[in-house]
């Protein structure tokens, strides 16, 4: 990630079409709740948020909530 601003929230809407799909992230974030996806079926709708606490990749932490 570039342009990393300390105290950044970041909300992403991911939506995946009809084809199931791998999902690949830097490896220093730092992963809540469920953890960091490997993957995202088809048809569905996740919400990616992302806060900073820092400037670097080390300082992010993430979590991935998808629809079941």
């Amino acid at each position: 990630m570039s342009n990393i601003t300390a105290g950044q929230i970041l909300y992403l809407r991911v939506i995946c079409d009809g084809t199931d799909r791998a999902l690949y992230f830097t490896s220093g974030w730092i992963w809540i709740g469920a953890g960091q996806p490997s993957s995202m079926g088809a048809y569905k709708v996740a919400i990616l948020t992302i806060w900073s606490f820092g400037t670097t990749d080390a300082d992010i932490v993430a979590k991935w909530e998808i629809q079941p």
